[in-house]
């Protein structure tokens, strides 16, 4: 899904003409690859035995939804088919994009499973690739407010851009039972900590299975909703999620929480916008041991295009840190990876003429005095408190030499990461809300625009 919000983040400020496209039965139309072989039982009135007596079995000669391989051979036919039918140049960074000429045009195809992203200079370069995606997989034209299942909202005129999830908030909310309830202003209440020793003893675990269910399948669907357009909902559906297997009441009484929390804000999302230029900056934090069955530390980070956030992640760090100054360090290796990923999009963007080619690394927000400083290190010695940590030491280092990255300090007030790692009070978990999905921006926007009539 990083790949979706890039897209639209980029076509928003290269002012492109967004289609959308559905390719109905789309896995059916692929094939297994020539080493796998998938046999299975035909239905009762289609048994058939051989001459000895022997029940036989069907093979599978197409793919067909729920089969391990499905996504991945469909992927290879449609690429194929771009590839050759196209001309289509692959991404190098990201294999699930594509740029085609079409009319003396270069137009940009996005694949998300079995939906199509196109992005072009006009409608007359869309309906060009419509017509020949047709005559293949028989694709259906989407409603333009309607992108794999988001709400969005498009003003081209004024560069600005919405996805939200609203139905399926919608949805989630009504599942828990929980449509008239009385909503929350934080997805967790603050400075909420949560262990293993609330989880129920095997006595008492058949007589929650039930609860257990649904706590997963609950999670489950807020997961999928954090991933997408969710970034405020990220960290508690991680700490949730770590009691999937076996919840207990107090658990089960913070996805309560949570979903109350969602009730109240079931059209947030993301909001993308046209810039003079293009800005991309990062946001990375860590919190320190507060995982009490494990002491591990959550990394978080996020990535904005023009304000409104790309790529973001909240998860337990792998091993224990022994320092805040490696559990920040930690973090920021795992963004910096993604600050690559994210400038290597951007040089292809504009290898394709596009965008012109980034000049400048690509800057990495910090509240840490001492992480920036160990980086910034110009000796190879380390400290006997660092010496363990040399391997991302290095990794990170090396990026801010080699010019692609570089990190900069901010107040832990302005860092938007920080909510992704902790449980904030309201005020300053809305702030850093708003100015994650890019709806601060607009609201400073008309505080200005009414100051400045005021003044006049």
């Amino acid at each position: 899904m990083d790949s979706y919000r890039i897209a639209l983040a980029l076509a928003v400020q290269l002012d492109l003409h967004i289609s959308v496209y559905d390719i109905p039965r789309a896995f059916t139309m692929a094939h297994p690859s020539s080493d796998l072989h998938v046999f299975v039982y035909p239905a009762p009135y289609m048994d058939k035995v051989d001459k000895h007596g022997r029940r036989l079995l069907y093979r599978i000669l197409n793919s067909l939804y729920g089969m391990p391989t499905s996504s991945a051979d469909f992927h290879r036919l449609c690429t194929s088919f771009l590839l050759s039918e196209f001309s289509a140049r692959q991404s190098q960074t990201d294999p699930c994009i594509f740029f085609l000429t079409v009319n003396d045009h270069t137009a940009i195809i996005v694949l998300y499973v079995d939906d199509l992203l196109c992005l072009s200079r006009n409608p007359q370069d869309a309906e060009s690739i419509r017509s020949r995606l047709f005559e293949r997989f028989n694709i259906r034209t989407e409603r333009n407010d309607h992108i794999v299942g988001l709400s969005v909202n498009h003003d081209r005129a004024r560069g600005i851009l919405n996805i939200s999830h609203e139905s399926m908030a919608n949805d989630i909310v009504a599942s828990a039972g929980l449509s008239d309830c009385r909503p929350v202003s934080t997805p967790l209440p603050p400075h909420t900590v949560t262990t293993k020793k609330d989880c129920p003893v095997d006595e008492d675990r058949q007589a929650l299975s039930q609860m257990a269910s649904r706590y997963r399948s609950l999670v489950g669907k807020l997961m999928y909703l954090a991933r997408f357009t969710r970034p405020d909902l990220l960290h508690a559906v991680t700490v949730l999620s770590r009691y999937c297997v076996n919840p207990g009441e107090p658990h089960n009484a913070l996805l309560k929480h949570c979903i109350r929390y969602l009730r109240g804000t079931k059209d947030v999302g993301i909001t993308f916008r046209r810039r003079p230029q293009l800005q991309l900056q990062g946001f990375s934090d860590s919190d320190y041991a507060m995982d009490i069955d494990s002491r591990k530390s959550t990394t978080g980070f996020v990535f904005q295009i023009n304000g409104a956030s790309v790529c973001f992640s909240s998860h337990l760090q792998r091993s224990v840190s022994l320092s805040t100054v490696e559990a920040e360090l930690y973090a920021c290796s795992v963004a910096s990876a993604t600050a690559l990923f994210l400038r290597r999009v951007i040089i292809e963007f504009a290898d394709e003429g596009f965008l012109p080619q980034p000049t400048t690394p690509v800057t990495i927000n910090v509240d840490n005095q001492g992480t920036i400083s160990l980086i910034a290190k110009t000796t190879n010695a380390a400290s006997p408190k660092s010496r363990h940590i040399e391997t991302r030491y290095f990794f990170v280092r090396d990026k801010v030499k080699d010019g692609l990255i570089s990190f900069k300090y901010c107040p832990t007030k302005d860092n938007i990461s920080d909510y992704l790692t902790k449980c904030l009070p309201r005020p300053q978990f809305q702030r850093l809300r708003d100015l994650s999905n890019g709806s601060a921006d607009i609201e400073l926007l008309h505080h200005g625009l009414a100051t400045q009539e005021g003044c006049q």
